[in-house]
C-alpha cells in the first residue's frame, strides 16, 4: 500500500464539526481524509441523554 500524499485536507475527529468539514470539502471537490479513533459521530454517540432524545422526539 502506497502512502497517501496528494490530499487537500486532513480532518482529525469525526464529531459534528469534523463531519461538517468533510461535507464542505466534498462539495468543493477536495481530496479529503477523515481520521477518528472511535465511531463516526464523536462523543455524542456515547451520551445517554442524546440517545434518549434521538429515539424519543
Amino acid at each position: 500500500m502506497e502512502p497517501v500524499t496528494d490530499l487537500d485536507l486532513i480532518i482529525i475527529g469525526g464529531g459534528p464539526a469534523g463531519l461538517t468539514a468533510g461535507l464542505y470539502a466534498a462539495r468543493a471537490n477536495m481530496k479529503t481524509i477523515l481520521l477518528d479513533s472511535k465511531d463516526v459521530g464523536g462523543e455524542i454517540l456515547s451520551n445517554s441523554v442524546s440517545r434518549s432524545r434521538r429515539t424519543n422526539p
